[in-house]
């Protein structure tokens, strides 16, 4: 269950293909959890809601526009991704 999977989801939805499964409910879980942990941007919500919709087993018919925010929303998915990442430097420090 990782952000990445969310991200490769949102990136072949971008592409026009349908995403596993199995990665569609990783993302979408991974998502929930991030969204349970922090607050969360529009753009995070979008992606968030668009993953639970195919987890749940319904279809995004995604025209070009709706591909554009795809692909725009994997980019949002891979910041946030990279920021968990990065450990939070005063609590490395113990301060």
């Amino acid at each position: 269950m990782s952000l990445s999977d969310a991200s490769h989801c949102l990136t072949e939805m971008a592409a026009g293909r349908i995403p596993e499964r199995l990665l569609v409910l990783t993302g979408a879980l991974a998502l929930d959890e991030l969204r349970a942990r922090t607050a969360f941007s529009r753009d995070l919500i979008d992606a968030a809601e668009g993953l639970a919709i195919l987890a749940r087993g319904g279809k995004l018919q995604l025209d070009e526009e709706g591909r554009a925010r795809a692909a725009f929303l994997a980019n949002i998915v891979q910041s946030a991704d990279q920021r968990a990442a990065i450990p939070n430097p005063e609590a490395a420090s113990g301060s």
